[in-house]
């Protein structure tokens, strides 16, 4: 349960977990349960250990939810936690325990410093609430489980009720300091609120109606779907009141996107409004783009930035010194400060978010588990704004879907280190990674090995080859690379075991996943890989890529999304042609994860072009019907800056594709001639964009081509080419959903116009069709949710690239006669005709598009003469 005030009632709600929190940073890979939490590792062995505690005595109780109320003045505070374990001796003291994953434990857990403190006082806030429950008399055991061994390490906790009840209040009272120095804060900027500029000169006609709906939504705690064209200004005016009710109430306020340039926009957007600077805001930037160290490696042991982490940051004020110079944290910014100190820029970054009232950020900051925000479990105290959230469905649907591929794990196999490359294990090293061995003990697959301190050890203290590696007829194993041997052929062999599903005359089918098998893979796979991490920590080995981590986050990812398995989820194998079997379990409803998050954030507001049929969409991102309103707004652009055409003498579809492709040449050549500036033609597909381009005709402008997979630095090229002001003018070709479609401006004449070849309906597949068949079984509209929404979503994106200002003017032209047959024209904006999409039919759109050029030309000679006679 988060923190919470409530100064109405004079209340104070706290988890154990908040009241032990010391003041103070963390260290970076070291020391700290977050580390195993991102890996995934130490939860089994936590249930594991708590089992072995029931078994062995019925008496024994865990998990218990524990709850009691203590005074701070004249206020009340709630304490809520889950107690790990306790049991009543034979004495009649009860003995509480509190358990923490640790590696090796003996040598590392440093008896004063944060962590331990932590945990000290989280067990000492247990035994308490205990005993306020009458039971009586109360001792502690703090025990630490290695993660690499399953060892106990207990550490006696003595426990005085007396000291412990002042040592909770002293806490409380802190806790109470701070809210009532930080309320003060608040409502100061709650009263900045009330006068909160608009980030830019005045909100035009229909940014005022969505900033009337958003401002209702987050005041009523509701979601909202807003719909309103590419250039309308939708992330000003989504942005402004959010913020003006978060800074109203104290809560925090989250814009999410998939691009970066939207992460700009709405960053200029936020220093804009901020101009007395009574708040604070900040951009996140990805890990990797934040690792100020030559490889991404996050440990203290292996990246200067991340050694002696709190002690720098402590040393060097730098957080608070970051937050008194700059209102925004600009990652470039944040990045060179951080350097200077020789601190992780990314872990400053995150220091600062959890400060930030609004914080810009890719999607996965929140809906991935993987790399979400440790802030967000308190979701309900959120404000999220979803910038483009047409993407959001298709990106949570990669999000829970993962993968497992043979090729990585026998890859993997192939490339774990040989013992002449790797450092040898020192006797210390042997004891800690294993265990000592007394002569003539059992391990490693019940081969007879000697003693760490016996005749194994050759000179120096080293073990002999022959220990390490025992020859066996299949294959070489030994104490270390032997068992994650073992383990990461179990998994390729596993992926093997369920292709024999597969019929002859298929690559791929539906199956069940071998959750079972996989399950005590995991349970092997633990202990084992923390042993090779422990390795390499102690051996000093940092490599940025490691073939090990990764099938590590392979079984991890996939056994963190098994757990939802259910409707809305299948499973595939696959056999791939020269990369062996992948097994994948395929996420076809992301509303079955995201709907949890969507309820519990205080209100979400989700801005696009394209999110009709809004019914659709609300149910694909598993939003609440009661909680949810809708508002889609017209063009804030003159209707004649626009001219759309339907051009229904061609057929686009997949069979009648090739005797078209001759066609669609000559009509792309001959329109985009009538042009007069830079026009960009949209396809479905790189195959037919190749096949369209290589019958095309001479034309006076210059062809460019998107190409699959290219560089950052070639797009910037291409953008570049259209800004320029040569005579010559550029007729690009591109894909539709991809980097020229989506996400990217075209300012002033940098586009005059945009033609659409074909509804950009996905490629048929066997994923594809699952969608469509689980749909058809659930809502009756599998073509509808796997198909056309998604493509004609990209249709309408693309043709909002053409008109992003009051002063721009161009020609968008679809291509293809399935545009007038329904559903396909049910998806076409309202505001393109006035009563039928028939009425954008031409069979003429070289003469169309030269009048309409024409008259705008015509126009404009007609306001510079009345201009100049003016002045």
């Amino acid at each position: 349960m988060p923190l919470r005030f409530n100064e109405s009632e004079k209340k104070i709600s706290v988890s154990v977990r908040e009241l032990a929190e010391a003041e103070g940073f963390r260290r970076i890979g070291s020391e700290r349960g977050e580390m195993w939490n991102r890996l995934g590792l130490g939860a089994e062995l936590h249930a594991s250990v708590l089992e072995q505690r029931r078994r062995a005595d019925s008496n024994y109780q865990s998990e218990i939810h524990l709850e009691a109320q203590i005074s701070v003045g004249d206020w009340k505070a709630n304490i809520t936690g889950r107690l790990d374990g306790c049991i009543q001796r034979a004495d009649g003291c009860w003995l509480i325990e509190e358990f923490k994953s640790a590696y090796a434990p003996e040598t590392h857990v440093r008896p004063f410093s944060q962590s331990s403190e932590r945990h000290r006082q989280q067990l000492l806030i247990y035994c308490h609430l205990w005993r306020l429950l009458g039971n009586s008399p109360v001792e502690g055991a703090l025990i630490y489980v290695d993660i690499a061994t399953g060892k106990e390490f207990p550490i006696s906790v003595s426990y005085n009720q007396s000291a412990q009840q002042k040592e909770i209040e002293i806490r409380l009272q802190r806790l109470f300091a701070i809210w009532k120095s930080e309320e003060i804060i608040r409502k100061q900027k709650a009263v900045v609120a009330l006068t909160l500029p608009f980030p830019h000169e005045a909100p035009r006609e229909g940014q005022v109606k969505l900033i009337e709906a958003v401002q209702n939504a987050v005041r009523s705690g509701e979601n909202l779907l807003a719909e309103a064209p590419t250039g309308s200004g939708k992330t000003a005016a989504g942005i402004h009141p959010a913020l003006v009710e978060a800074l109203s109430t104290g809560r925090q306020l989250f814009f999410l996107t998939a691009k970066t340039l939207q992460q700009k926009m709405a960053s200029d957007a936020l220093i804009a409004m901020n101009r007395e600077g009574a708040f604070r805001t900040l951009q996140l930037r990805a890990k990797e783009k934040m690792c100020a160290n030559d490889r991404v490696i996050c440990h203290e042991d292996f990246c200067p930035y991340a050694k002696n982490y709190p002690e720098k940051m402590q040393k060097s004020g730098l957080l608070e010194r970051l937050r008194e110079t700059q209102t925004h944290h600009d990652p470039n910014a944040v990045f060179e400060e951080a350097k200077r100190e020789k601190v992780c820029p990314f872990e400053v970054q995150l220091e600062l978010a959890s400060r930030a009232d609004a914080v810009v950020a890719d999607y996965n900051y929140v809906f991935n588990p993987g790399v979400s925000l440790h802030q967000l479990e308190d979701l309900e105290n959120k404000i999220l704004v979803v910038d483009e959230a047409h993407n959001l469905a298709d990106r949570a649907r990669q999000i829970f879907s993962p993968e497992l591929h043979e090729d990585l794990f026998r890859t993997a196999l192939e490339n774990l280190p040989a013992f002449e490359n790797t450092p040898a294990l020192t006797p210390a090293l042997f004891q800690r990674f294993f265990g000592k061995l007394e002569r003539g003990s059992t391990a490693a697959r019940g081969t007879n090995s000697p003693s760490p301190e016996g005749e194994g050890w050759g000179e120096g203290g080293r073990l002999k080859q022959d220990v390490l590696f025992l020859e066996e007829p299949s294959h070489p194993t030994g104490y270390l690379f032997g068992e994650l041997r073992d383990t990461i052929e179990s998994v390729a062999v596993l992926l093997q075991n369920t292709a024999d599903v597969l019929p002859e005359d298929a690559s791929i089918v539906e199956t069940e996943p071998p959750a079972k098998h996989l399950r005590k893979i995991w349970k092997d796979w633990e202990p084992r890989f923390i042993r090779y991490l422990s390795w390499k920590r102690e051996s000093k080995i940092a490599t940025p890529e490691d073939l090990v981590i990764d099938c590590h986050f392979a079984l991890q990812k996939f056994l963190s999304t098994l757990k939802l398995l259910g409707p809305g989820f299948s499973c595939v194998v696959e056999k791939k042609s020269g990369a062996g079997i992948r097994l994948a379990l395929i996420c076809l409803d992301p509303a079955r994860p995201l709907a949890p998050l969507f309820k519990a954030a205080h209100s979400t507001i989700f801005l696009s072009a394209t999110l009709t049929p809004f019914e659709t969409t609300r149910r694909v991102l598993g939003l609440d019907r009661a909680r949810t309103k809708t508002i889609s707004l017209p063009p804030p652009f003159p209707r004649e800056n626009r001219k759309v055409l339907i051009l229904p003498q061609v057929q686009t579809n997949f069979a009648a594709r090739e005797k078209n492709y001759p066609r669609i040449a000559k009509l792309v050549a001959e329109m985009a001639e009538a042009v007069p500036g830079n026009v960009l033609v949209l396809f479905p597909s790189y195959a037919f964009l190749e096949k369209v381009a290589g019958q095309m005709p001479t034309v006076s402008k210059k062809v460019l081509r998107q190409r699959p997979n290219v560089p950052d630095i070639e797009r910037q090229e291409i953008l570049r080419a259209l800004s320029a002001t040569t005579t010559q003018k550029i007729l690009l070709f591109a894909v539709l959903g991809g980097m020229y479609a989506e996400g990217v401006d075209y300012p002033g004449e940098l586009l005059s116009g945009v033609f659409v070849v074909s509804p950009a309906l996905p490629q048929v597949s066997f994923q594809r069709e699952l969608l469509r068949r689980y749909f058809d079984e659930t809502e009756q509209a599998g073509f509808n949710f796997a198909y056309l929404q998604p493509g004609m979503t990209r249709v309408i994106q693309a043709a909002g690239r053409l008109i992003r200002s009051e002063t721009d003017r161009g020609v968008i032209a679809l291509i293809c006669q399935r545009f007038l047959q329904m559903p396909y024209a049910d998806f076409l904006p309202k505001d393109w005709f006035d009563e039928t999409p028939a009425e954008l039919i031409t069979q003429d759109p070289v003469e169309q598009i030269q009048k309409f050029f024409d008259r705008e030309s015509a126009t404009r000679n007609f306001q510079n003469e009345t201009n100049s006679a003016l002045s």
